[in-house]
């Protein structure tokens, strides 16, 4: 009987400790993917990010493979003006209508402050219609919440460059063009990070 017992106990025993490594396994687990994404909107982060394009930079790119750099325009002015909490409204607007736009079948990225990349797999003339969605959320997103709601985009298809882009130059296509559309948007409402926009 002794025997049986303490037979019993060991398997008791066995089953406790490997619902407890289970139980640390997955903490482990949730405590990863916690670190890749970004806590206010979700979405992955800078080093979820990082670690997706390491593939990227050493391969040859998909031809459809596109890629949108898209950065909040008068965050600053906002948070100066209005407070930090609605520049975080503003944030989580951005990715909102960014996911919505493009995250059904293309990989939202949160790699700073304000900026946000997107890796899509379409053509020109798709991705240029879904940029016009895009924008067009943005812009019912600024009239249902009553915060300006600004982003300059830049984007650049790998299929744009005779022999197909390599990462790095379609990163930087799109980059230029978002900074352009920034300079065209601080040069149209006539001020800059430095001056705040008034209360409204």
């Amino acid at each position: 009987i002794n025997g049986s017992i303490f037979f019993i106990f060991q398997i008791v025993l066995g089953i406790n400790y490997l619902r407890m490594k289970s139980s640390v396994a997955l903490r482990v687990v949730e405590e990863q993917e916690k670190a890749l994404l970004d806590v206010l909107t979700d979405c992955p982060n800078r080093r979820a990010y990082e670690e997706r394009i390491t593939g990227l930079r050493e391969s040859e790119l998909p031809r459809d493979m596109s890629y949108i750099a898209i950065d909040v325009d008068g965050l600053k002015e906002v948070n100066d003006s209005r407070g930090h909490e609605a520049g975080d409204r503003l944030i989580v607007g951005a990715a909102r209508c960014i996911k919505d736009s493009f995250g059904q079948t293309g990989e939202v990225f949160r790699i700073g402050g304000d900026e946000f990349v997107v890796l899509i797999r379409c053509g020109r003339q798709a991705l240029e219609e879904r940029v016009l969605a895009y924008k067009a959320a943005t812009e019912k997103w600024t009239e249902e919440n009553g915060l300006p709601l600004s982003t300059s985009c830049g984007y650049a298809c790998a299929e744009d460059g005779t022999d197909g882009l390599t990462f790095t130059e379609l990163a930087r296509t799109a980059d230029r063009q978002m900074y352009r559309e920034k300079a065209e948007f601080y040069q149209m409402n006539g001020h800059d990070r430095r001056h705040p926009l008034p209360n409204s």
